[in-house]
């Protein structure tokens, strides 16, 4: 099957490790233009999203293979950036790799398709230092990795303009004599790559990698991601960011991850990962993508209150606060990496938008879109902050905050229902032994997402509730 987690997790989990740390060096790489392609062949047509995951498979598959090639491994994939590490015994491998994917995109970065042609370059950053990893979660498993060594690759790569590779100078002092490179410092502790010469035949002999099997793959991952097989598409989905801070041991982190897990299988949404990079500690979680609902929105907000509700009356998380962003709209969802490690994710501009809510948003706070509001402001008090600009927009964005859920909610469907009469009539027909006292049976109305399923349940209950007093249990699950 699919490599969908790190071999570092794998191979501890199988032996019962759940928490440790190492010294590494580490790889922070950004690609820009990554969203616009994205966008721009979105617009364009659902039939586009197969161009997308070539590029993407095609690009990745190079990147991925060079840093396992070189020992190191991904840690997280972060929509159009991703972290690799690098154990000390491979640290003069993460410099190599690093220079060996600028490459890939400076012969690759330029993709010319039948609908435009577009431009993805890389920003690196490295560095070296202590890495934290932790195993968390109880009905689905969790995992992260944090330390200083992630921290300052974040930082060094904030320091990059395009193309090129800044390291920290915790890396520059730890290389071997023999390794032939040189730099120039463009901020203090900071060093920009200006010449690497290593040759390309020498490869470290790796110890053997652990297989992931489906049995450990479902500790961690839902069956619809282990089992997926598909090509990536777009779809409408909500992207759900929440940061958060005030736990720092593995024990609080352990309860604030169960009670995201358990609330994820409750309403259906996929916890997709925790992050510690240029956002601090976050969590993204998807709802709509791999399994779509016709009310994902809804249930995004009901996750994000019960989450919120649950934190506040932990004994153990007594310090901890939380802000979250969430947005509705189109994306490529689809497996991303290579064939040493990938990712079920979502890429797009919404997802780059409720990371943005989420970082405006001040402590306990919950920031929606206009368009979440248009869907749910009936079922939800939600309150208009006013316009803001954001990095990477033109146009100023409106925001909503999330208060509560109403207690009474107003009927979901309103106005007249348009088709399905024949169904409809079908539904009628069948109910009819009801009103003679008689058992009618069991009745199963299937679809797709999004085809009316519910408004067609909802039209039968107004219509028999006109003809005779009825009692009608709703039980979702």
């Amino acid at each position: 099957m699919k490599n969908l987690l790190p071999h570092f997790i794998v191979e501890n989990y199988v032996q019962g490790i759940l928490e440790g740390s190492f010294e590494a060096a580490t790889v922070l790489v950004d690609i820009s233009g990554f969203t616009g392609m994205t966008e721009s062949l979105m617009i364009r047509g659902d039939d586009r999203a197969e161009v997308l995951s070539s590029i993407l498979n095609n690009l990745f598959t190079a990147i991925v293979g060079t840093i396992y090639q070189r020992g190191g491994f991904i840690s997280t994939f972060a929509g159009d950036a991703f972290t690799a590490i690098f154990t000390s015994a491979y640290l003069h491998h993460a410099l190599f790799c690093a220079d060996k994917i600028r490459h890939i995109f400076q012969t690759q970065g330029i993709q010319k398709t039948r609908f435009g042609t577009f431009t993805l370059e890389a920003r690196i950053g490295l560095s070296f230092g202590s890495v934290e990893w932790g195993i968390v979660g109880k009905r689905e498993r969790g995992y992260f990795f944090r330390g200083p060594a992630i921290e300052r690759c974040v930082l060094a790569e904030r320091e990059c303009a395009s193309g090129e590779i800044v390291l920290d100078a915790r890396i520059v002092d730890r290389m071997p004599d023999w390794f032939d490179f040189r730099t120039e410092e463009c901020v203090s502790g900071f060093h920009r790559l200006v010449n690497l010469t290593l040759p390309d035949s020498e490869l470290p002999d790796l110890p053997r990698r652990p297989r992931l099997t489906t049995e450990i793959a479902s500790q961690f991952l839902p069956d619809s991601i282990v089992n997926f097989n598909q090509q990536g598409e777009f779809r409408n989905a909500v992207s759900v960011f929440i940061s958060f801070h005030g736990i720092e041991s593995k024990s609080e982190l352990d309860a604030f991850v169960s009670i995201l897990i358990d609330h994820c299988i409750q309403f259906s949404g996929y916890f997709n990962k925790i992050d510690y990079g240029d956002k601090g500690a976050v969590v993204l979680v998807v709802f709509g993508a791999p399994i779509s609902f016709e009310n994902n929105a809804e249930r995004a907000l009901d996750f994000i209150l019960a989450v919120k509700n649950d934190v506040e009356n932990s004994p153990l998380l007594s310090k901890m606060t939380l802000r979250s962003g969430i947005t509705y709209g189109k994306v490529f969802a689809g497996i991303i990496g290579g064939q040493e490690r990938c990712e079920y994710t979502i890429i797009g501009d919404i997802v780059n938008q409720a990371a943005r809510f989420m970082m405006a948003a001040q402590d306990g706070q919950i920031w929606v879109t206009r368009r979440i509001n248009r869907y749910v402001h009936e079922q939800y008090h939600l309150k208009y902050l006013g316009e803001f600009f954001f990095k990477g927009k033109t146009k100023a964005v409106d925001a909503y905050r999330l208060i509560k859920s109403r207690d009474q909610r107003r009927p979901f469907f309103e106005g007249r229902m348009i088709g399905r009469q024949s169904e409809f009539e079908q539904l009628l027909t069948f109910s009819k032994p009801l009103f003679q006292d008689q058992f009618a049976g069991i009745i199963y109305i299937y679809g797709e997402a999004g085809m009316g399923k519910s408004r067609l349940a909802f039209e039968l209950i107004q219509q028999l509730m006109n003809l005779q007093e009825i009692k009608w249990f709703v039980c979702p699950a």
